[in-house]
């Protein structure tokens, strides 16, 4: 391998994780040490975790009963993500290997950006970065690709006559500037559906378990993003550069 692959290698691996609190607050119960369940943010926690389990809200979503080996899989992973933030400070790093064409691949797929749904979901970058506008726009972006083909009469009717692309869902192949004027136009909508997630399970794909390739665990996850990041900004006075986020944006990278 040349310089650069090792220089890339480097960089992927100096990288810190963390466990996205603010997701993992919203779609699971934490049972302490002296066996009461937490109610509220975990900061406010003065004992360890004993188990991290879903709530019951979203227990279809995580487990299929007739599929024990993916149960078992999920069931560790909320295990890994109990061990993370009790033993490690809610950090952690991934070992990552280079296959013959130089593309790089973490040596474990779980909680890492190439695990799948709920791992990518329960992921985000130790060190937060100041969002300020450009990082907002993307934010938008990212959000628009995870809600493509949404269906819900929360977007409005889209008249097929009409160039107006905030009305009905979101569509593929727009350009980036429609996919953000979208998230925009519909901000209102996004955060409710952010803030009261029981409520629109069937809207985030999150009323049964489902298997392929799915972001319906990372939809809820940057719906939640976006609310926090929004409401920071309206406390600091209208201000994007006082905005921190260590929410990963996922672009095709093919060419």
């Amino acid at each position: 391998p040349g310089a650069n692959v090792m220089m890339a290698m480097n960089a992927l691996q100096e990288t810190q994780w963390e466990i996205n609190l603010d997701l993992l607050q919203v779609i699971c119960d934490f049972e302490l040490d002296s066996g009461q369940v937490l109610e509220g943010a975990l900061v406010r926690k003065y004992e360890r975790i004993r188990e991290i389990r879903p709530k019951r809200h979203f227990q279809d979503a995580f487990y299929d009963d007739e599929d024990r080996k993916s149960k078992d899989t999920r069931g560790t992973v909320l295990e890994w993500c109990r061990r993370i933030i009790e033993h490690n400070a809610n950090v952690f790093w991934h070992s990552w290997v280079c296959d013959f064409r130089g593309r790089m691949l973490p040596r474990c797929a779980k909680l890492s950006p190439q695990g799948d749904d709920l791992d990518r979901a329960l992921i985000r970058f130790k060190e937060w970065k100041p969002l300020d506008e450009e990082g907002r726009d993307w934010l938008h972006v990212h959000l628009h690709n995870l809600m493509e083909g949404v269906e819900s009469e929360l977007w409005g009717k889209k008249d097929h006559l009409s160039n107006c692309h905030c009305c009905g869902p979101a569509r593929k192949n727009q350009t980036f500037e429609n996919r953000r004027q979208w998230v925009e136009d519909n901000l209102k909508q996004l955060r409710s559906i952010a803030r009261r997630p029981r409520e629109h399970l069937g809207l985030l794909g999150l009323e049964r378990r489902r298997f392929g390739k799915r972001t319906d665990f990372q939809r809820l996850a940057v719906l939640i993003e976006l609310d926090r990041v929004w409401t920071e900004y309206e406390d600091n006075g209208g201000d994007w550069s006082r905005v921190t986020s260590g929410q990963p944006v996922y672009l095709d990278a093919s060419c």
